[in-house]
Order: C-alpha cells, then sequence, then structure tokens
C-alpha cells in the first residue's frame, strides 16, 4: 500500500485545468466529467478473452508521491494495449481506509468522491474500498478457510514494527540512523527508511511456514514472471535460509478503527496488509458462485512498488495457497520514487497536457532504477521528441502547400520496378516496428517501447526532408510525390495506433486527422501496408477542418513559472527586474 495525493490528475485533457477550479468543480457537487473530454469509445470485439490487471490499495494522504502516479499510469498503459488487441480487461484500483485518524479527516471531507477522483485518473473497471461490505464478506470468507486449513493461530507477538508501512521487521531489514532533531539513535528500516519500534501484544498469526515449500517452487516455477530487478533474490535467499516466519494476520482493535471484527472476535480485525491483499479476490466477486474458478482468475499482471514487494510475493501468493487459489501469472515491481527536486505533476499537466505527461513519465523513467523527473529533462524531452520530431513530422505532411487542390491520402506506391534504397530503409524499419514495440510492451519496458517509435518518427523526418515531395509537386510528378508521402503517412499511422495506450487523446486525434476509422485503430491495424482500406474503392482524405497544432513550441515550465510570478508583482504593484 502506498500514498495518493487525491487532487493528482494526469488524465485530463486540454491546455491548463487550475487547481482551484477544480477544488470548487468538486465543491459544487459538478461532476468532473464536465471538465474532462471524455476517452475515445473502445473498439467492440466480439468473443473476447479476459485478462486481470491489479494495482495495490491506495493509502489517502495530503503529500504527493510519484510512485503511486507511476503506478497507476503503467497499469492504465496496459490496459489500453491489451484492449487495443481485443481483450476484455478487468483493472481494479481501490483505497486502503484502515482508521488512521488522518485518512477519517479526509473522508469527513465535504462533496468529496473518490471514486469520481479516480476516474479522473484512469480508465480503471473496478473500484474497491476496504470498507466496502462486498470486501468485509470476501475478508470474512478467506479468514473461514485459512482457519479450516489450520493455517490461524493465537499467539503472543513482539519485535520489530513500523506503524508506518504496517509490517514487522527482522533485525537483517533493519539499520541504526540518526533522529535529525533529536540526535537520538533510532531503528529504520532499510528500504522505506521509515522508524520502527519494539511491539509486544496478542494477535492471531498466519502459519506461513506451513507454506513455504510451496511458495519457493512456485518462485522458482515463474521466476521469469516476476520483474523486480535486485530484489527477488534476496527474498528468496531469505525463504532457503528459514528466515521469513510465521506472521501476524491481525491485530487488536485501535480507538480510530472502523473495520468489523474477526469471526467469533470481539477486539480483533484483520491486519491491513493482509486486508489490502483480499481486495484483488473482491473485485472478482470472491467468494465465487461457480465454486474455485472465476475467468478473471487468476491476476494477469499485479503492478506496485518495489518496497511492498515482500507482500507480493511472499505474503500474498501464501495466503492464495492457503486457500487453494492460485498465485498471480506475472508481477511487476517498479522503484520509480520521487526526489525532492522533481518537477510538481499537476503542474507539468497544467503547463503541457496529460498526455505529455504520461509519455514523459514513461520515456523518463523505467522499473530497474530511479530517475529524475527535473523541469529541466521534462522541457528537454517535449522539445527534443514531442516538438522537434513527431509535431515537425505531422506539420511537414500535412502542410496546405503539399494540397493545393484540397486533401488526399497517398497509396501504396508500385513496386514494379523494385524499391529505391531510401524506401527501403524506412519500409524495412516499419515493417519491424509493430513486433519490437508489441515485445517491449509485453516485458513493460515502456521506455523502450518508446524509444523504438521515436526512432521511426526521427527516420520519417529525414526521410521527407531527403525525397522532398514539395519539388514534386513544382514538376507535377505525381506519382513521385505520392511515393514520398506514403511512407511519411504511414508513419504516422503506425505510430499513432502504438502510442494510444501512452498517450490516448493526442493520438485519437491524430488518426481522425488522417482520416483513419475509429475501427482501424486496433493493435492489428499497426501493420505497414494495413492502412485506409477503403482506397481502392473510394478515396479517402485526411481532415483539414480537425487539424491543430498537437505539439506545439512552448515555453519551458520554469520560465512560465518565472512569468506568472512577474505578472502576479506587476499586478500588486511591485517592481520586476529584468
Amino acid at each position: 500500500m502506498f500514498t495518493l495525493n487525491v487532487t493528482n490528475l494526469f488524465k485530463l485533457s486540454g491546455p491548463r485545468l487550475d487547481q482551484s477550479k477544480f477544488s470548487r468543480c468538486i465543491s459544487s457537487n459538478r461532476s468532473l466529467r464536465n471538465i474532462i473530454i471524455n476517452d475515445p469509445a473502445p473498439i467492440i470485439y466480439a468473443n473476447k478473452k479476459s485478462i486481470f490487471i491489479t494495482t495495490p490499495m491506495f493509502t489517502l494522504h495530503s503529500d504527493t508521491i510519484i510512485g503511486s502516479l507511476y503506478t497507476a499510469i503503467v497499469a492504465d498503459v496496459l490496459k489500453r494495449y491489451y484492449e487495443l488487441k481485443g481483450l476484455e480487461v478487468k483493472l481494479s484500483v481501490g483505497t486502503s481506509e484502515y482508521g488512521a485518524l488522518k485518512v477519517r479527516n479526509i473522508l469527513k471531507k465535504p462533496d468529496l468522491d473518490l471514486q469520481e477522483q479516480y476516474a479522473a485518473m484512469i480508465s480503471y473497471t473496478d473500484f474497491i474500498r476496504t470498507t466496502d461490505k462486498r470486501h468485509e464478506n470476501a475478508v470474512e470468507h478467506v479468514w473461514n478457510r485459512l482457519m479450516e486449513n489450520g493455517l490461524i493461530y493465537k499467539d503472543k507477538v513482539e519485535g520489530w514494527y513500523s506503524k508506518n508501512d504496517r509490517m514487522f521487521y527482522s533485525e537483517a531489514d533493519l539499520k541504526e540512523n540518526i533522529h535529525p532533531h533529536s540526535g537520538k539513535k533510532l531503528k529504520v528500516t532499510l528500504y522505506t527508511k521509515r522508524p520502527v519500534e519494539w511491539y509486544v501484544e496478542e494477535r492471531y498469526k498466519f502459519r506461513l511456514s506451513k507454506l513455504l515449500p510451496n511458495l519457493m517452487e512456485w518462485l522458482e516455477d515463474y521466476e521469469k514472471f516476476i520483474i523486480a530487478p535486485n530484489s527477488l533474490q534476496g527474498l528468496r535467499n531469505k525463504i532457503r535460509q528459514g528466515l521469513i516466519e510465521d506472521v501476524p494476520i491481525s491485530r487488536p482493535r485501535g480507538p480510530t478503527d472502523w473495520k468489523p471484527n474477526l469471526p467469533g472476535e470481539t477486539e480483533q480485525i484483520i491486519d491491513p496488509l493482509f486486508d489490502a491483499y483480499i481486495n484483488y479476490l473482491t473485485v472478482t466477486g470472491y467468494p465465487w458462485s461457480e465454486g474455485n474458478s472465476n475467468k478473471f482468475w487468476p491476476v494477469d499482471i499485479q503492478i506496485c512498488p518495489k518496497y511492498i514487494l515482500r507482500s507480493h510475493v511472499i505474503y500474498g501468493p501464501a495466503l492464495l495457497m492457503g486457500i487453494d487459489l492460485l498465485p498471480p501469472k506475472k508481477l511487476f515491481a517498479h522503484s520509480f520514487r520521487q526526489s525532492r527536486s522533481d518537477a510538481d505533476p499537476f503542474r507539468v499537466i497544467n503547463h503541457y497536457g496529460a498526455d505529455v505527461f504520461r509519455y514523459v513519465y514513461l520515456a523518463h523513467g523505467d522499473y530497474s532504477n530511479s530517475n529524475e523527473f527535473s523541469d529541466q529533462n521534462i522541457n528537454s524531452r517535449y522539445a527534443t521528441d514531442l516538438a522537434n520530431q513527431l509535431g515537425q513530422l505531422i506539420h511537414k505532411c500535412l502542410s496546405p502547400k503539399l494540397f493545393p487542390n484540397g486533401p488526399w491520402i497517398p497509396t501504396s506506391p508500385s513496386k514494379e520496378n523494385g524499391i529505391p534504397d531510401t524506401d527501403r530503409i524506412i519500409q524495412q524499419a516499419l515493417e519491424n516496428l509493430p513486433d519490437t514495440v508489441d515485445k517491449h510492451y509485453e516485458k513493460l519496458e515502456l521506455s523502450k517501447a518508446l524509444k523504438q517509435i521515436l526512432a521511426i518518427i526521427t527516420l520519417a523526418n529525414e526521410y521527407f526532408d531527403k525525397v522532398s515531395p514539395i519539388e514534386f509537386l513544382t514538376t507535377k510528378d505525381y506519382i513521385s510525390m505520392n511515393r514520398a508521402l506514403y511512407y511519411s503517412f504511414e508513419t504516422l499511422r503506425m505510430t499513432g495506433i502504438l502510442l494510444q495506450p501512452i498517450m490516448p487523446k493526442r493520438s485519437w486525434k491524430l488518426l481522425n486527422i488522417l482520416g483513419v476509422k475509429h475501427d482501424e485503430h486496433k493493435w492489428e491495424d499497426a501493420k505497414f501496408g494495413k492502412g485506409w482500406p477503403m482506397l481502392d474503392n473510394k478515396r479517402r482524405k485526411w481532415a483539414p477542418y480537425l487539424y491543430y497544432n498537437l505539439y506545439p513550441y512552448l515555453p519551458n515550465m520554469a520560465d512560465d513559472v518565472a512569468n506568472e510570478e512577474n505578472r502576479k508583482k506587476v499586478v500588486h504593484g511591485e517592481n520586476v527586474k529584468g
């Protein structure tokens, strides 16, 4: 579980959205959809196969944690990717409301619709809260199954406990730090750096030790499907060395807790860590009426920050084994984290728009390391990739100078006399692009997928400049002009389809401008030469009335902020230097 600032929006479209207007919209009970451009309608497929993608339960908090945004963006990208491939996708998100006073205060805010807030961020299919009655029913059923299987017992629990992480830690997972203010020594966790204190209390324990052999076998069989660089081996070694012990699965009721008591108990409630994990079952309708099977189970892809990896490769899978259910098929644990010098996400969205935010986030972000999400990197990435490459290619292809007699779509050039070398290079690159990008999406290597797409766009710009279609227009060599434009238009069409999961709205607008019909936006349509299939029967046109500069040159964010500050000073009669 990790924290989320409920005012972070990364799916909003349009040039600007003032945060105060957003707050007023919430408080005046107007729907968020009045200020959000709806997503393009999904393409309808018959006989869909199903896939289940999950994110951890977000713990409500006032601070922004970039890891939560990255997790949600990656999940949303994967959902859109698999939908384009014709699958029925279930994507679950939700909130862990475990009773802390700060969470209670957030939930008491008037007119705060958490589900609307999530709808403004990602295209989820299921929203779950740990206080939902359906979730409480699922927790009770899991508890009773574990009891029946002899996997729960009551015991005195003592050890180093982190209130922030809601977990016990062994000495091997701790280190000593010096408190920055008091100068006192204190123990903190190695990864989250959060303080721990010695706890002694009565709790129920989960008999994890009984399931370790099965867990170890699963980890070895599914190692290649667990993407958690530099972390998995350490956890596996702890299992081999017997360092993983039985863990608490309940806790005494606190003064701010509102969770129901466990069956047969008056002062014990489910531990928040297990409570949150069971939500993956809840959103499938567990307990299932058809017995021990469901079309969405097991989970196909779980996405989580690396600092909760232990709960997703040890505690959670063991819990599922304990009730005779299969663990997840694939796990993606990223280490993307924010430093204090990183840019504020809301300001990035406000300046560049939501799709650009998603692109830059994923182009800079990599699950295997932490990256600076700074103003300078964002400005540079937007200018270099989007304005100078993709934006320029769109502008070149759709220049009115090339279409004095009105817009038209170039057709596939004749190959009777062979393919010129200049054409062969870009054609081969375009033919290989879909499979290359597809493999990166499947491996969750989204930054690599973007790198491949950008390389093709760069090549298409170089190709356009080299063949110079405007010269063929001057000489009225329309066959050569058609050939020169075809590869550039096909690059835009194919990359427009492949970029849809990451930049859904701008890609959809680009495809509409190009005259690509909605049912031709599918992943399978991103094949070289498959565009505009009606061309032989009816000449298609691109839509100049829809065209506008999708990626204009913009001032840097730092300059924008400085100009706004200067404007405020002028308004208030202050002198502005420079």
